[in-house]
């Protein structure tokens, strides 16, 4: 099946259903009432109940709006963040799970590697897919994981994505290839050059089906500062067949 691709350049703004609340503490929102008013022709006020699901030690535990750290199938609520961007006795980012709609968690696993928190896909046998990259000092890969309910979600299957180290990245789920695509934030350096290529099509198993650059450092300064463009942050999403992949630039 041939991967039909759209990449449009946008800026965005995302409502997110993970949000970070101060004194770093990490909510979500997990139930949802919706009250009338009785009135004809007025809309119906929703009512969220939020629940703390852990505290952390860093403001960025849930940074970066434009991927997907939240997803639900049969076997609950599965949620990633970061407790710390410093490695330390309690790990650096989590990966928790709820088993009664969100109003209690418990941490499946615990990474100690510095990164930013990873994404999350699931698919329709319940697995669990994470991808991060590793941002210790001098690594260049990215890294894979799955989690399996035949495995109690313990003892991951761990992958490496060759070069897929980045500071902003995402990550989507394609049910009708059976496959996963990771994109990052780098650009080539020229059409000939390209030490990070920013597009990456996996199987289930984390194993690379195809790595591909897509895009390129903007050529000619723009004003008002004049400094050459590149793209920042990311989205993936699938509809049907096609994949869509969109960005805005610095």
């Amino acid at each position: 099946m041939k991967l039909n691709l759209k990449a449009a350049l946008i800026s965005a703004s995302l409502i997110l259903l993970l949000r970070l609340v101060r004194p770093f503490a990490v909510a979500l929102s997990v139930a949802a009432s919706v009250a009338a008013t009785g009135a004809p022709g007025v809309a119906q006020a929703a009512q969220f109940d939020v629940v703390k699901v852990d505290d952390v030690i860093t403001p960025y535990a849930t940074f970066q709006s434009h991927n997907q750290k939240v997803v639900q199938n049969q076997y609950g609520i599965f949620m990633t963040y970061m407790y710390s961007t410093v490695p330390s006795a309690f790990g650096t980012w989590r990966l928790v799970r709820s088993i009664d709609g969100g109003k209690s968690w418990g941490t499946i696993y615990r990474s100690n590697i510095p990164t930013k928190a990873p994404t999350l896909d699931t698919d329709e046998n319940g697995s669990i897919y994470v991808m991060h990259p590793d941002n210790t000092d001098g690594a260049v890969h990215a890294t894979f994981l799955r989690f399996d309910p035949e495995q109690g979600f313990r003892n991951p299957l761990v992958k490496t994505i060759p070069f897929g180290s980045a500071g902003k990245f995402t990550s989507a789920y394609d049910s009708s290839r059976k496959r996963l695509y990771y994109v990052t934030f780098a650009s080539c350096e020229s059409v000939s050059l390209c030490t990070y290529p920013n597009f990456t099509a996996l199987d289930l198993s984390g194993n690379v089906i195809f790595q591909k650059g897509l895009t390129l450092w903007g050529a000619t300064p723009l004003p008002p500062y004049n400094v050459t463009y590149g793209l920042q942050y990311p989205y993936l999403d699938m509809m049907g067949s096609t994949l869509y992949f969109a960005w805005n630039t610095s």
